[in-house]
């Protein structure tokens, strides 16, 4: 094409900043290449003349004035925006200031650009006074058809087009190819380990984990009990009062007999040293004890025989602001001298010595208010997750902080609970909030069935609350925290009412002056009822079954499969990477079994285990999961032995299978909270899992080990897949 005459080279004009301006040797009669400088993309905001190629392609006067613009914007002249070199205001950024004319131009010599119109070329300023010169634009410079426009500094060139711009595709289950913004290059790239290509990206390969989280009414029970109860007995409890003795001869017949469970109120007389004394206490049986007591005393413990017995202070329990010393000590049957010293001038001190844990004490707030023991809060929140009073809380901390962490490895997470549904009509109450348990803790319309039928469906939130993402890419972990945030509430739907029965699950409330049914807006966990561990189980497995793990399921398209991972090839559903995702349940929990107890039972938890994991009876290694064997007609996993296995038959639904029969094998590892039960060992043994104890006085712990369990690695290499 034909340029533009060459310009005199003009100036960058002093930025808003201050920055100086650089003028570059006039290079008359030759083209100028200004590696130095960009291509430029922005345009004057001045209105010009129209001309068919530039909207300022206009011949100047050589006398032309100056715009009056006043104080309302920049100096203008014949409509372009004036500059001077060196002043501290210049040209927008991606603009010049031309020194022969002394106006803002858009680009200088031969320079080319990538715009939104394809290929420009600059058409070189020609000034011949202040305000007179042509050019100092683009031009457009279009690429041939089938090639397209490349920027290589201060030029662009046309390369051919060997690709389509942005678009990228599997190669293979490991490698993709990638095509360039403009489609002139189509480079590969190799998915990292534990990715593969799906649908032209690397996403990640994960596994299934299932949490079922207890929300059985014992989840409501202090963390701290033995607190609790010394709370409750400081407050409310049965009183006994004596007057410690001078010395610990004498205690034993004027201040002896003191006895765990009650309240002494225990006056301390003055002696050389300050206040204090001795006191005697009998112990029926042996076990760990704690005193605690009303003000701040050191506490020295001697046997009847004159030994020391070690005991270790603890932190005063936060929940309870009237105990203020708290001391640990194992004691066998006996008689033990104690010798308290008041760190201040106090007369009197009340004393509770707590031991086992049995009838009588407080196990829950729910009954603080007669009992004396610390109450929770006011509803929704109840507890403070900072300081929480019930386990439940402390769980729901945990489980919080470790999804955050968790969530986006290479495992992907459901959320649920026993069953429950909606119940706004229910006075709020915290323990079960607006939620009620279901008749026989089961879901509606199960009619113990060994397949789930339409029912299940319908009602799989009553138990699923948050069900696995639909795609890997995707994460659930806002829907997860917000089960576990201390929060709930109601809205209003448009649905008109009369009385709450109009409502179904909801409640009927006024806004705005027109009844309207309430239901939940934002939904909380909370603890209620028993703990069908067993049916929970047998719902997880159904959940797998008919909506995780669906390989041959009807489909016309991807969308329709609705499990992360599978596609749709030949109208059935499948995963290319199945091999590589392993399902798991992790069964957080702080009792046993309460409506199937015996082994016998299909629906018994060690059954179910069992059954989602390795199969139950069996006539060949075919009829089993998870790599186990037919061995005397049981399925026995690779780290069983025959007692490990209960003898139930399946009747034909011993085993989990996806629709077009492939085998599903779902591990459950079992979190057990403050319990020892052995079923629960029974129950992690026949799952294929483990039993990992933890406890809500050691939340740290706790999340480490939940976080291992939750955050199994990638099973296959790039070579794998």
């Amino acid at each position: 094409m034909s340029r533009a005459p060459h310009a005199p080279l003009p100036v960058r004009a002093r930025t808003l900043a201050g920055s100086d301006s650089r003028v570059a040797p006039a290079l008359p009669g030759a083209i100028v290449a200004l590696g130095a400088i960009a291509a430029m993309s922005s345009a004057c905001t001045v209105a010009e003349p129209a001309r068919p190629t530039s909207p300022r392609d206009t011949q100047a006067t050589p006398d032309a004035t100056a715009d009056s613009q006043g104080d309302s914007g920049p100096e203008l002249i014949n409509g372009h925006l004036a500059c001077e070199v060196g002043a501290p205001e210049g040209c927008p950024d991606g603009q010049f200031c031309e020194t022969t004319a002394h106006v803002c131009v858009d680009c200088v010599g031969f320079t080319q650009r990538c715009g939104e119109r394809g290929r420009e070329t600059c058409a070189a300023p020609d000034a011949t006074g202040i305000g007179a010169l042509t050019g100092g634009y683009f031009v457009r410079d279009p690429c041939d058809p089938g090639t397209a426009c490349v920027q290589a500094g201060v030029l662009a060139r046309c390369d051919p087009e060997v690709c389509i711009a942005g678009e990228t595709r599997c190669i293979s289950g490991a490698k993709i190819s990638r095509c360039n913004a403009s489609g002139t290059v189509l480079s590969e790239e190799a998915c990292a380990a534990g990715k593969a290509c799906y649908s032209g990206a690397c996403e990640p390969i994960r596994h299934n984990v299932l949490l079922i989280f207890d929300t059985s009414g014992s989840m409501n029970d202090y963390v701290d009990q033995r607190a609790a109860a010394a709370c409750g007995r400081l407050t409310k409890g049965v009183m006994q009062s004596a007057t410690a003795a001078p010395d610990a001869v004498s205690a034993a017949t004027t201040a002896g007999g003191l006895v765990a469970d009650l309240r002494h109120n225990l006056t301390l007389p003055t002696d050389g040293t300050g206040r204090g004394g001795f006191v005697q206490i009998h112990v029926s049986n042996p076990g760990r004890y704690e005193l605690f007591f009303t003000e701040a005393l050191a506490v020295t413990v001697t046997s009847s025989a004159g030994a020391a017995i070690a005991a270790t202070p603890a932190a005063a329990p936060a929940t309870c602001s009237i105990a203020q010393t708290r001391v640990a000590m194992d004691l066998a049957t006996g008689d033990y001298t104690l010798e308290l010293r008041a760190t201040a001038a106090v007369d009197e001190v009340a004393m509770v010595l707590i031991g086992a844990l049995v009838g009588g004490f407080a196990t829950s707030p729910n009954t603080c208010e007669q009992d004396g023991s610390p109450c929770l809060g006011a509803f929704p929140a109840c507890d403070d997750p900072a300081n929480p009073l019930a386990i439940f809380s402390v769980a729901k901390n945990v489980f919080s902080e470790v999804v955050a962490t968790a969530v986006g490895r290479f495992s992907q997470f459901a959320l649920q609970r026993f069953p429950q549904r909606e119940a706004g009509s229910n006075p709020a109450s915290c323990e079960q909030g607006w939620y009620t348990v279901l008749p026989d803790y089961r879901m509606t319309g199960d009619d113990d069935a060994r397949a789930a039928g339409a029912w299940f469906g319908t009602n799989l939130s009553q138990t699923v609350v948050v069900p696995f993402p639909v795609r890997n890419t995707l994460e659930n972990d806002a829907a997860l925290l917000g089960w576990l945030d201390f929060e709930e509430s109601l809205a209003p739907s448009s649905t008109g009412c009369a009385t709450s029965s109009d409502c179904g699950t909801g409640r009927c409330g006024t806004v705005d002056g027109a009844k309207r049914c309430f239901y939940h807006r934002d939904e909380e966990l909370r603890a209620v009822g028993t703990t069908p561990l067993g049916k929970s189980l047998f719902y997880a497995g159904e959940y797998v079954r008919t909506r995780v793990r669906i390989d041959g399921k009807a489909c016309a398209n991807d969308g329709q499969c609705g499990s992360a991972g599978y596609v749709c090839r030949e109208e059935k559903c499948v995963d290319p990477y199945r091999h590589c995702k392993e399902d798991f349940i992790i069964l957080f929990t702080d009792g046993e079994e309460s409506e199937f107890q015996e082994e016998t039972s299909f629906f018994n938890p060690v059954v179910q285990a069992q059954r989602l994991a390795f199969g139950l009876d069996c006539q060949a290694d075919g009829d089993c999961r998870g790599g186990a064997t037919c061995q005397d007609h049981i399925c026995l996993g690779k780290d069983q032995v025959p007692s490990d296995v209960p003898r139930v038959t399946g009747d034909g639904f011993g085993a989990l299978a996806a629709p077009d029969g492939t085998p599903i094998s779902i591990r459950t590892t079992v979190i057990a909270l403050d319990t020892r039960t052995p079923t629960n060992g029974r129950v992690a043994k026949a799952g294929g899992g483990a039993q990992v104890d933890v406890t809500a006085g050691d939340p740290e712990t706790f999340k480490q080990l939940l976080f291992q369990a939750m955050t199994p690695n990638f099973k296959c290499q790039p070579e794998d897949l």
